[in-house]
């Protein structure tokens, strides 16, 4: 099995991005466009922030907030983790498992290169997060 990176994933994405003073409203329906679960929130080129689907249930919907009157700036998740292109695919779905991230940023000399999904994990990656986090919890039952 050949292991990838993180940058090879996310190299053929369309980078979409919006600014922190963008509206909710208008970060729904790029989402909803370009089918993602997560923006990228972007000030003078370099990454502020992320704006997800969770962030939009527990931020806005949940609160009562009216999308169309909220600043992403207000309700993304600041500083995200990020990671660099050359970043074992491995080590990625590890941050995300141990974080309970569902998107990761993958970022090449501070601009966004691309967002990292679950969904854009292939299958014998997750087998292997389970049989590594097994391991861990068992390490008896581990392959030697």
């Amino acid at each position: 099995m050949r292991y990838l990176n993180v940058g090879e994933l996310v190299k053929a994405q369309e980078t979409i991005s919006l600014g922190p003073q963008s509206s909710v409203q208008e970060a729904a329906e790029l989402m909803a466009a370009h089918r993602v679960g997560a923006i990228p929130v972007v000030d003078a080129g370099k990454l502020v922030g992320l704006f997800t689907e969770r962030d939009l249930l527990n931020r806005v919907v949940a609160k009562g907030l009216q999308p169309v009157d909220v600043a992403l700036s207000a309700v993304m998740t600041g500083q995200p983790i990020t990671v660099e292109p050359r970043t074992s695919l491995v080590e990625g779905l590890s941050i995300m498992s141990e974080n309970g991230f569902r998107h990761l940023p993958v970022l090449a000399e501070d601009r966004v290169l691309g967002i990292l999904s679950c969904r854009d994990i292939p299958p014998d990656y997750w087998i292997m997060r389970d049989n590594w986090m097994a391991a861990r919890e068992k390490p008896s039952l581990a392959i030697r």
